[in-house]
């Protein structure tokens, strides 16, 4: 089983843009790729090289994204016991692939990670800043949320106690951090200024001690604003608390996962047919279509 996870294109800013014809946009990359080859659409991205790729399947444009592997994999001789370090070839290098296709009439897409060290979704936006042919301005990527499940703190009117965020080593060195984006980008500079590696994670917790009635309720306002900011980034982890005081509420805590609520699914993803042969990317474009089917993901 895989999961496959929804986002979606914005502007720079992160903010929704009118949806592009993604099969006519994957149909240039495509000309490209077959005018040119596979090393057109290829881009060196934080030192490391990124492929692109288009890939029909049900008449319809998908699009891979491979990103060259630092140490080729080993393999053990179960005869000798010996492990074998196998060398990347330069015209065949080891690649972790993802595969995306394309809500149409959104922007709006499915992702499947091939494995752990596969692009992530940031790495579109990444490639496509880099290639610079698709766009005239700049693109992000954030992930897709059910406005209604977060509906009780985009309300702004809402009040929290506490909000966390937690990044991952991709998370904290993508993008450009802006200095006044909130508790995100100090979450990012914070991991860049220490120069966190790979296995280091980040989190910061913002919390009201004590009763929730300690802080005011202007605090209480601003911490659910550094929530709100939260909604829709690219995190690991997030939680913000809400608090009611209203004499009707039934309850005065209510806590938002900002992870939770994202729009994924598991679905099943074969790796081979029943003749043995390679099934795994038009098996993850099934199970994204399928998963957009069972979460009702379309054109509005």
């Amino acid at each position: 089983m895989k999961t496959v996870a929804f986002f979606e294109v914005c502007d720079e800013n992160d903010l929704p843009m009118l949806a592009t014809d993604w099969q006519d946009c994957l149909g240039e990359l495509l000309v490209r790729q077959q005018d040119n080859g596979i090393t057109d659409l290829r881009h060196q991205i934080l030192g490391v090289r990124n492929y692109a790729q288009v890939y029909v399947h049900n008449e319809s444009r998908h699009l891979v994204l491979a990103r060259e592997r630092e140490e080729p994999p080993s393999s053990l001789d179960e005869s000798s016991g010996d492990i074998l370090d196998e060398e990347t070839q330069a015209n065949r290098p080891w690649v972790e692939i993802s595969v995306l296709s394309f809500i149409p009439g959104t922007n709006i897409f499915g992702l499947v990670l091939g494995a752990q060290g596969s692009p992530r979704a940031g790495a579109l936006a990444d490639w496509v800043n880099k290639d610079g042919e698709l766009f005239d301005d700049l693109i992000s990527v954030r992930p897709y949320t059910d406005d209604q499940l977060v509906g009780m703190l985009q309300d702004g009117s809402s009040e929290a106690r506490m909000v966390s965020v937690r990044l991952d080593p991709h998370q904290i060195h993508q993008g450009n951090i802006d200095p006044n984006g909130g508790l995100y980008s100090a979450t990012q500079q914070l991991g860049r200024d220490l120069d966190l590696g790979s296995e280091i994670d980040v989190e910061v917790i913002l919390r009201v001690r004590g009763r929730s009635s300690s802080a005011t309720d202007s605090t209480r306002g601003r911490i659910a604003d550094i929530g709100r900011n939260l909604i829709g980034r690219p995190i690991r982890s997030g939680q913000v608390e809400l608090v009611d005081f209203e004499p009707e509420s039934v309850t005065d805590r209510e806590l938002v996962d900002l992870v939770k609520y994202r729009m994924a699914t598991k679905e099943t993803v074969s790796v081979m047919d029943d003749d043995g042969h390679q099934v795994r990317i038009p098996s993850a474009i099934n199970a994204i279509s399928r998963a957009a089917d069972r979460l009702q993901i379309k054109a509005d």
